[in-house]
C-alpha cells in the first residue's frame, strides 16, 4: 500500500468513527483540510455531509475526497473519493 492510499484509508476511517450527531454538525457545510504525510506530502481531503434523502432527514451521506496535490499516483492520476451512509443510529446503511 502507497502513502497516499494508507492516509486515505485512514481518513476514511477516521470519518466513518464519527458518531451521527457529530457528522450531522457538518451538514451542508464542507470540511476542508490538509494531513501531512511520512514523506512530507500534504494530502488535501475535503468531506461533505449531506441528507441522503431531504424530505426524510434521518440517514446521512458523507462524500470523502483526497488529492496529494499532483493527482493521486495510484489511481490515473484522479482525486481519491469515498461515500458511506450512516442511519441516526450509528449503523451504515447499504453494507
Amino acid at each position: 500500500m502507497t502513502e497516499a492510499e494508507a492516509v486515505f484509508a485512514a481518513e476514511v476511517a477516521r470519518w466513518r468513527a464519527t458518531s451521527w450527531d457529530e457528522l450531522r454538525g457538518h451538514l451542508d457545510d464542507a470540511v476542508a483540510y490538509e494531513v501531512p504525510g511520512e514523506t512530507g506530502v500534504g494530502y488535501q481531503f475535503e468531506v461533505l455531509v449531506l441528507w441522503d434523502d431531504p424530505r426524510e432527514a434521518t440517514t446521512l451521506r458523507v462524500l470523502i475526497t483526497g488529492d496529494d496535490g499532483g493527482g493521486w499516483k495510484f489511481s490515473s492520476r484522479r482525486m481519491r473519493n469515498d461515500s458511506f451512509l450512516v442511519a441516526p443510529d450509528g449503523t451504515f446503511v447499504g453494507e
